[in-house]
Order: C-alpha cells, then sequence, then structure tokens
C-alpha cells in the first residue's frame, strides 16, 4: 500500500506508513468501480471524500467481480481460499 502524502516534509515516512495502516484498518471500505465491474478499496476521510489507494506501482487496489484468479488486488499473492481459519468464523 502506498501511503498518502504530506505536504509538511517535517513529518517522517515511518510516521505516515503507520499513521496509512491504521486508516485502512479503522476508515478502509471496498467501493463499486466507477464502471460496475468490481470493487476498490479506499479510506474515507472525515470530511466524508475517499481517496482510493494504490500499490508502490501506482494500481488500485481493486478486483472485478469476474476474475477468477484468487490474486490478492495489487500484488502477486494468491489467496489460499479452501483454508478457513478460527478467526474467519463471526462472532
Amino acid at each position: 500500500m502506498e501511503t498518502f502524502r504530506s505536504t509538511n516534509p517535517d513529518i517522517p515516512e515511518e510516521e505516515l506508513n503507520s499513521s496509512m495502516i491504521e486508516q485502512a484498518k479503522k476508515n478502509g471500505v471496498w467501493l463499486n468501480t466507477a464502471d460496475g465491474n468490481g470493487l476498490v478499496f479506499a479510506i474515507k476521510f472525515f470530511d466524508g471524500t475517499y481517496g482510493l489507494v494504490q500499490n508502490e506501482k501506482g494500481e488500485l487496489l481493486r478486483f472485478d467481480f469476474d476474475d477468477d484468479s484468487y490474486e490478492l488486488p495489487g500484488t502477486d499473492i494468491i489467496m489460499d481460499k479452501l483454508t478457513k481459519k478460527d478467526d474467519d468464523s463471526p462472532v
């Protein structure tokens, strides 16, 4: 996940990275793509706007509904769809 940039040059990159991860956990949402063919990951800001999340290559973290590759969006990681973990169960 590529971090958003700050206009303040005094903020260290480590702080931006940890803040971005926390924002993604707390305020991350999957939204319909503009063409309606999939979902894109975004972070909702306090003012109601959304920031689309990209990887280091500048690609949006998205997946298409007709994508049956099980590749984690924006990576080359193949998700193991057959393995259920205990923490996957609803509470």
